[in-house]
């Protein structure tokens, strides 16, 4: 089992720590695809090189090209980096408090990309990793991603 770390912006950690958020779905690693999706066709799917890899072809060049999932595969760990300081000794989440209810108090937020994992407090165990068109996603999955009806 490896361990990665995974961003979250406030609102999906408010999503979490309610219970509202339990998907999370990313684009990483397909920015090339994504110039152009109607003309790639998912060929394979899976366990590649000790990572989660999908191959596309390209529908016109016969083009190949292997995206590797950046979060690992399932049974790897992610942790959550958010928003955060230190505040008189004591570590403060962002997604904890109202807009602009804190300013005065805390300087200094921290972006979440500095977030160190000894400090993070959002861990998740990788259940599924799958490849699909976000225009295909269902009426579940949009709600287990904190959508609300």
């Amino acid at each position: 089992m490896k361990e990665r770390p995974i961003l979250f912006s406030e609102v999906m950690v408010k999503a979490v720590l309610l219970d509202l958020k339990t998907q999370t779905r990313r684009t990483a690693g397909l920015d090339y695809i994504n110039q152009s999706p109607d003309d790639w066709r998912l060929e394979t799917h899976g366990a590649l090189l000790g990572r989660y890899a999908a191959t596309f072809v390209h529908t016109q060049t016969a083009e190949r090209f292997t995206a590797f999932c950046p979060y690992g595969q399932a049974g790897d760990r992610l942790w959550g980096r958010e928003t955060w300081v230190h505040h008189f000794g004591v570590l403060l989440y962002r997604a904890d408090f109202e807009p602009d209810s804190f300013e005065h108090g805390a300087k200094g937020w921290k972006p979440s990309i500095h977030m160190r994992r000894r400090d993070a407090r959002l861990r998740f165990d990788l259940q599924q990793v799958r490849i699909e068109r976000v225009q295909d996603i269902s009426e579940a999955d949009a709600q287990a991603e904190g959508m609300q009806a």
